[in-house]
């Protein structure tokens, strides 16, 4: 429907559920992410992805990482599927 509409891209900014949609249905084609120099821990932080985990590394989602840059003082990491 949005092809119809001539719409060429969409920003999709959600929380870990959210990713794990876009990433497991392969509904991605470019990810930025922004890394704060803070460390918050604990063990009810959420991480970016909330989707199955895998059982080896062979089956993890794999990212090509295109550009890293700062922003102020954050690291911005461009990705690619």
């Amino acid at each position: 429907m949005l092809r119809e509409l001539n719409v060429q891209s969409v920003l999709v900014e959600g929380g870990a559920l959210v990713h794990a949609q876009f990433i497991e249905r392969r509904l991605w084609q470019k990810m930025i992410v922004f890394v704060a120099p803070m460390l918050v821990g604990g063990g009810a932080i959420t991480s970016i992805y909330a989707g199955e985990p895998v059982r080896r590394l062979t089956e993890a989602h794999r990212l090509r990482f295109d550009r890293v840059e700062m922003v102020g003082p954050d690291l911005m990491i461009t990705a690619y599927p």
